[in-house]
């Protein structure tokens, strides 16, 4: 008789814009890799065909006419529908075959962002049909470190970038980071405020240790 599959552990890393998660996603990949492990590194919004249609909203290249960016509501149905498909899609197969999978934000991104303006419950009941993540980082980086990066950056300033959102997305974010870890979500928080190497290496340890590497 076949010796079953260990399923593999789903990871996922959180933060505001500008907290660096995909820095840490592409380097928590790379440590993974070089030890051995199957891993595979993922995002939302996907490039898949409702992430790209997200990807244009947040860049500001699909509005209501003349120029208005599409309400919260439609972002949050859009965003719940990219995430299904890509777990069914991608996450889940390689889950089941034993491939550990990053994921650079999930649904807690949800919950911070329009969940401040359209309430818990309905952005909850959208993403009712996901699954839970086995380990969750979430890099906590005060909005004004954020919002300094992100002009570093240079180029467009994204929908929900701007120093009057962020300030409330973060301060949501702690909160929900609070009541999951009271409702026994293993969620990690993480100082982004050290040097990148040092919150990989942070993240690295923890990672190996949900393993067994």
């Amino acid at each position: 008789m076949a010796e079953s599959v260990k399923r593999g552990l789903f990871i996922v890393l959180e933060g505001p814009d500008g907290a660096g998660i995909s820095t840490q996603t592409a380097l928590l990949h790379s440590h993974m890799v070089d030890r051995g492990l199957k891993v595979l590194a993922t995002k939302e919004p996907t490039n898949g065909p409702i992430g790209s249609i997200i990807r244009q909203a947040l860049t500001h290249r699909l509005v209501y006419p003349p120029s208005e960016p599409i309400g919260d509501d439609v972002m949050a149905l859009l965003y719940a529908a990219d995430r299904l498909d890509h777990i069914r899609a991608g996450v889940l197969p390689r889950l089941e075959a034993g491939t550990h999978v990053v994921c650079d934000r999930y649904r807690l991104s949800s919950y911070a962002y329009q969940g401040l303006t359209l309430g818990q419950d309905w952005v909850r009941a959208l993403n009712s049909r996901t699954i839970a993540p086995d380990l969750t980082f979430f890099i906590d980086v005060p909005p004004e470190i954020c919002h300094e990066r992100i002009a570093e950056r240079g180029g467009y300033v994204e929908l929900y970038e701007s120093d009057e959102r962020l300030r409330p997305i973060y301060a949501n974010y702690l909160s929900l980071v609070e009541d999951a870890k009271a409702n026994g979500e293993r969620i990690i928080t993480i100082d982004g405020k050290l040097g990148i190497g040092m919150i990989s290496n942070e993240i690295l340890q923890k990672v190996l240790e949900a393993v067994g590497a």
